[in-house]
C-alpha cells in the first residue's frame, strides 16, 4: 500500500502580514511616519538643488500669474491637466509676489511639500494594505526614490497628482471598513481631484474601483462604494471629456508606442536601478497568488497589483490609438509599484535576509538619487538662451518672445545673472500661445515699425522663423540664428535705407 504525502501550501497571507506586527502603539507609528517624512525632507534638499527652470515649469508659474478668470478660460482647455496645482500656485504667488519672493522657489517649494507629506501617507494606507514592514519599505522607497524625489522637486503638478491618489486610496479603505456618507464622499472627490491634477489618475481610479471587489466587506460597503465611484467617475469623465476637446497638438511630440516606451515605464518605477525590477517580479507574482486568497491579505494583494499595473495597461492601450505613453504621466502608479517592491523583499521571509535586501534597494534607490545630481539636464538650456541673448542683441533691439512661459523663465534668468534686463520686450497678447499667428501680427508690426532690430526667442519650428521674418519685415537680413536645445534664438535687421541719389539738374 502505497502512502501519500500531503504537500502544504505556502501561507501567502502570512508573506503579505508577517506575524506580529512591528508597530504597536500610535506612538510607534507616529514616529515612523515622522521619521519617513524628514528623510524625504532630506534627500530632497540635497538632490540637484538650484537646477534651471525649464519650459513646462515657465508655462504654469505664468499661468500661475494670470487673473482667476483667465486661469479659468484656460482650464477648461488646453491646460486642463494640472489644474489644481495651478490655482494653487496662484493662491501662493498673490502672497509671495509682493514680497519679492522668487516664483520658481515657491512652486518647488509647494512640490517639495507635497511631495514628502505623500511619503508617510503612504506608510499608512501601506500598513493597513500589507502590514508594518512592507508598508515602511515602500514608504522608505517613495522617500528616496529618484522618479518622486525628481517630481517632488518641479513646479508642476506630478507631486500633486500622487498625493490625491494616495490620499483617494486612504479614504476608499475608509469607506470599506466603515461605510458611511463621508468617506463616500471624500472618495469620489478625491478621485476626480487626482484626474483633474493629471489624466492618468482617472487608470489608478479604475484599479480601485476593481480592487475594491475582493475586499471582505464588500457586500456590506457596496452602496457607499457605487456613490464614491459614481462620484469620481463622473468628475473624472468631465475633465477627460474637455482635456479631449481642449487638444490642439499639445502631445504631439510623444513617440509612437514602442516596447522601448514600455520598458522605459518600469524602469523609471522603480527608480531608475533596473535590479529593482527582481523585487517588483517577485512581488507581482507574491501578490497575483495571494490575490486568490479571501480576507484582507487578498484584497491588500489586489490593490497594491492594479494600483502598479493597470494603469500601465491601460496606458499602453490607449497609446495604440494615440501616442501618450510617457514615464512621468505614470507616476501615479509609483506608490503601488513601491508596495509590490516591498512584498516582493518581504517574500524572502527570513528577518535577515529581509533587511539585508531592503537596505540594499533602498541604497540602490538613493544611488540614482546621486547619479541625478550631476547628469546633465534634460529640459531646455534657458540659462545658457539668456546669456546669448545678451551678447547678440544689440542697443535699441526689440524682443519677442514666442510663449509667456518663455518670457517668464527668461526674466529670471536674466535676473539671476545680474545684467540689465537686455532687449526692450515687445509683450505678446496675453494666453496666446504663440504669439505670432496672424491675429495679432498687426499689432507687432505696429510696434515693431521704428525698430532697426529684433530678437526672437522661439521654439525651433521653422514655420514660426517665417512668422517672426513677417512680424518684422519681409526684406529682413538674418544677423544671427542658432538653436539651443529645442529653442531658437532669431535676430533679425531691417534693411537700411537706400541712400539719396544726386539731385537732377532740370
Amino acid at each position: 500500500m502505497l502512502s501519500s504525502t500531503t504537500v502544504a501550501r505556502p501561507d501567502l497571507r502570512a508573506v503579505l502580514r508577517p506575524p506580529g506586527e512591528l508597530l504597536r502603539s500610535r506612538r510607534a507609528v507616529a514616529a515612523a511616519a515622522a521619521g519617513l517624512a524628514a528623510a524625504a525632507v532630506v534627500v530632497r534638499l540635497l538632490a540637484r538643488p538650484g537646477r534651471p527652470m525649464w519650459f513646462d515649469e515657465s508655462v504654469t508659474v505664468a499661468l500661475a500669474r494670470y487673473p482667476v478668470r483667465a486661469i479659468l478660460g484656460q482650464l477648461v482647455g488646453a491646460e486642463v491637466s494640472g489644474g489644481p496645482y495651478t490655482l494653487l500656485l496662484h493662491a501662493l504667488l498673490r502672497v509671495t509676489d509682493p514680497l519679492g519672493l522668487d516664483a520658481l522657489a515657491v512652486g518647488r517649494g509647494a512640490s517639495l511639500a507635497i511631495g514628502t507629506a505623500t511619503v508617510p501617507l503612504l506608510f499608512l494606507a501601506g500598513r493597513r494594505l500589507v502590514g508594518d514592514r512592507a508598508a515602511l519599505l515602500a514608504a522608505g522607497l517613495l522617500a528616496v526614490g529618484r522618479f518622486h524625489v525628481y517630481y517632488s522637486l518641479e513646479a508642476r503638478g506630478y507631486a500633486l497628482a500622487v498625493l490625491l491618489v494616495v490620499l483617494s486610496t486612504g479614504a476608499l479603505l475608509a469607506l470599506l471598513e466603515r461605510p458611511r456618507a463621508a468617506p463616500a464622499l471624500a472618495f469620489g472627490a478625491l478621485a476626480a481631484l487626482a484626474t483633474w491634477a493629471h489624466l492618468f489618475a482617472a487608470f489608478v481610479l479604475a484599479a480601485q474601483g476593481l480592487a475594491a471587489l475582493r475586499h471582505p466587506g464588500i457586500r456590506r460597503a457596496a452602496r457607499w462604494l457605487g456613490a464614491g465611484l459614481a462620484l469620481g467617475g463622473a468628475g473624472s469623465a468631465v475633465v477627460l471629456v474637455i482635456a479631449a476637446r481642449g487638444d490642439a497638438g499639445q502631445v504631439g511630440w510623444i513617440a509612437p508606442l514602442s516596447w522601448k516606451q514600455v520598458a522605459t515605464v518600469f524602469v523609471n518605477l522603480v527608480g531608475g536601478a533596473r535590479l529593482l525590477l527582481v523585487p517588483a517580479a517577485a512581488g507581482a507574482i507574491v501578490a497575483a497568488a495571494a490575490a486568490r486568497e479571501e480576507g484582507a491579505s487578498g484584497f491588500g494583494a489586489t490593490l497594491a497589483l492594479a494600483w502598479a499595473l493597470l494603469p500601465i495597461a491601460l496606458a499602453v492601450a490607449v497609446s495604440v490609438a494615440k501616442p501618450l505613453l510617457v514615464p512621468r504621466y505614470l507616476l501615479v502608479a509609483l506608490p503601488g509599484f513601491a508596495l509590490l517592491v516591498a512584498v516582493g523583499v518581504q517574500a524572502l521571509r527570513r528577518p535577515r535576509l529581509v533587511a539585508a535586501a531592503a537596505l540594499l534597494a533602498l541604497a540602490l534607490s538613493g544611488r540614482e538619487v546621486a547619479l541625478d545630481r550631476y547628469a546633465d539636464p534634460l529640459w531646455q538650456p534657458i540659462d545658457q538662451v539668456a546669456r546669448r541673448l545678451l551678447a547678440v542683441s544689440r542697443p535699441g533691439d526689440a524682443l519677442v518672445v514666442s510663449h509667456p512661459g518663455l518670457a517668464v523663465t527668461l526674466e529670471r534668468e536674466l535676473a539671476r545673472l545680474g545684467r540689465a534686463p537686455g532687449p526692450e520686450r515687445v509683450d505678446p497678447p496675453p494666453g496666446d500661445p504663440l504669439a505670432l499667428l496672424p491675429g495679432p501680427r498687426r499689432t507687432i508690426e505696429e510696434r515693431l515699425a521704428s525698430r532697426t532690430g529684433v530678437v526672437f526667442v522661439l521654439f525651433a519650428e521653422g514655420t514660426d522663423a517665417a512668422r517672426a521674418r513677417a512680424a518684422f519685415a519681409a526684406g529682413a537680413r538674418v544677423a544671427d540664428d542658432e538653436e539651443l536645445r529645442g529653442v531658437r534664438l532669431l535676430r533679425l535687421e531691417r534693411p537700411a535705407p537706400a541712400p539719396a541719389g544726386p539731385a537732377v539738374a532740370p
